[in-house]
């Protein structure tokens, strides 16, 4: 299950990743600018943010399975560091779903919002559920996103219905 295979050319992956890893070198240089360190900011909103961006550059994704993709996903408490990211082989999908999720809610200030709000010493869950009113470790939020994940994996969209 290689991730090339989630697009439908390998131009259109070249294109995916490059978008992605210089969002995160943007994204690294504005945290810098206003002091705050990357470890601060849990992995899965910097990988989500960055697909994000890649996938507003390449919309040119096809279906990758045809099973059930429930097992996919991980809690949010255990993709918090790098270290958690790899350990748990993160979710580049459920971290992509959980941003636009956001970005429906908060708009464009979503990220901003919370890098405020890290800045200022709250914890990310927090920000969440005080600036967008979302318990992000509850069933009902976990059902959201696996179902936006089954959509992308097994018709290659992501709120596009």
């Amino acid at each position: 299950k290689e991730r090339l295979f989630y697009f439908h050319s390998i131009a259109d992956y070249v294109q995916n990743v490059v978008a992605h890893e210089y969002t995160h070198y943007r994204l690294s240089e504005e945290m810098a600018k206003d002091g705050l360190e990357e470890e601060s900011v849990p992995i899965w909103l910097n990988e989500g943010y960055c697909e994000f961006v890649a996938n507003n550059v390449s919309k040119k994704y096809s279906p990758m399975y045809e099973e059930s993709t429930e097992e996919l996903f991980l809690p949010y408490d255990t993709l918090v560091s790098n270290e958690e990211w790899q350990a748990n082989a993160g979710d580049y999908i459920q971290a992509l779903a959980t941003i636009k999720e956001l970005m429906v809610i908060g708009k464009k200030a979503t990220i901003q919002t919370i890098l405020e709000g890290i800045k200022q010493g709250e914890e990310w869950n927090s920000i969440l559920s005080t600036s967008f009113k979302i318990d992000i470790g509850s069933d009902e939020f976990a059902l959201l996103i696996k179902k936006r994940m089954k959509d992308f994996y097994t018709e290659g969209i992501l709120f596009d219905k």
